[in-house]
């Protein structure tokens, strides 16, 4: 996380010959990281809507766990926005 963000900062600043090309590299670094974690959002609230579908359908909130991979902690969380 915050360690490897350093790290890279850290590097594009001691190789200030291609400053312009690091600084393109550390930009292009944060948006990869930003893209990832925004495809991970979406999977987890497809799994939530997964968890949805299936609890409405009677399934029992282990099997619905088990089905999404989501906690039985998150499975209350998404109980508890309907």
């Amino acid at each position: 996380g915050h360690t490897e963000q350093a790290d890279l900062f850290y590097g594009v600043l001691r190789d200030r010959e291609t400053g312009g090309e690091s600084m393109m590299t550390l930009a292009q670094w944060f948006e990869e990281k930003g893209i990832e974690k925004g495809i991970q959002q979406g999977r987890q609230e497809e799994r939530q809507e997964f968890a949805l579908r299936l609890l409405s359908k009677g399934m029992s909130r282990k099997d619905v766990a088990e089905m999404t991979n989501l906690s039985l902690a998150e499975i209350d969380k998404v109980i508890n926005l309907i």
